[in-house]
């Protein structure tokens, strides 16, 4: 895994557009703050019927509220890896 001073690096691809983007985040940040950054870091709002899912397809929904560290370490994310889908399409 690539880190940068100690802060894990996020990769998102935006099913829509199919573009990614990577970044450093914080083990302590919360995955609706990985999520949140990544539509800042894309330049795109969040629409309703968005989802946040693990590039393996697992809907993140009730794990918003849980730490990088935790998600990670549960193996739920692993690697660091997400998608952001839409209900408007996307590639998948």
């Amino acid at each position: 895994m690539n880190e940068e001073h100690g802060r894990p690096e996020i990769q998102v691809t935006y099913l829509n557009t199919n573009e990614e983007v990577k970044f450093h985040a914080e083990w302590g940040w919360n995955l609706q703050q990985v999520w949140d950054a990544a539509y800042t870091e894309l330049e795109e709002t969040k629409k309703q019927g968005d989802l946040f899912k693990s590039a393996s397809g697992t809907d993140l929904t009730p794990y918003l509220n849980k730490t990088v560290r935790e998600v990670f370490d549960a193996k739920i994310v692993h690697p660091l890896r997400f998608e952001i889908r839409s209900a408007t399409g996307g590639a998948r």
